[in-house]
């Protein structure tokens, strides 16, 4: 991967520690991390306090390390502006799903002001599931199941087909690359 990558023309996808992303002053920014292996509390203050710099409002935490994130965030924001009471929003999100429903509402809405959403990850394997809801999943109006991340249709989850090539969901499909040993 280079810097980013330009999903849609409003979602930029980044992995933490090789992309780079160069924020633009006046701008509006959702930023979506995906923190499954990264704790390091040093690491993190570095990658936020860039978007804190930038003006960043919206800060939105899905992964293993989610705790971790949400309280180097406040407490960062804290040192940055501490006479400051500021419009700071910070969502955290239990499952994949959730997180790839907001990201397709903010890329899907108009804004007056300029608008990037990006989604920073480091997790490879959880960052194409996550975009595999937000393409097929979520723009079709279907849900995926929380342990396997397939669509399901009437609560049923389908599972792998004969061929190990795909996964059968609601007449859907899932790239081989996107099934886990674990569903085979």
């Amino acid at each position: 991967m280079g810097r980013y990558d330009k999903i849609t023309p409003m979602l930029y996808g980044a992995n933490l520690h090789k992309g780079k992303i160069d924020l633009i002053a006046n701008h509006k920014y959702f930023v979506f991390f995906i923190v499954n292996n990264t704790s390091n509390t040093d690491y993190i203050n570095n990658e936020l306090l860039k978007f804190i710099m930038a003006g960043c409002e919206s800060f939105h935490f899905c992964g293993k390390y989610t705790p971790v994130w949400k309280s180097t965030l406040t407490n960062l924001h804290r040192q940055v502006y501490p006479n400051l009471k500021s419009r700071l929003d910070i969502n955290t999100y239990p499952d994949l799903n959730e997180m790839a429903a907001v990201i397709s509402e903010c890329t899907n809405e108009k804004y007056f002001v300029p608008t990037d959403c990006y989604l920073i990850y480091d997790d490879d394997f959880l960052y194409k599931k996550v975009l595999y809801s937000i393409s097929f999943g979520f723009a079709q109006g279907r849900k995926t199941c929380k342990e396997c991340y397939r669509f399901y249709d009437d609560n049923a989850c389908f599972g792998v087909s004969e061929n190990d090539s795909y996964a059968e969901k609601c007449n859907g499909y899932i790239p081989a690359e996107l099934i886990d040993e674990k569903d085979t």
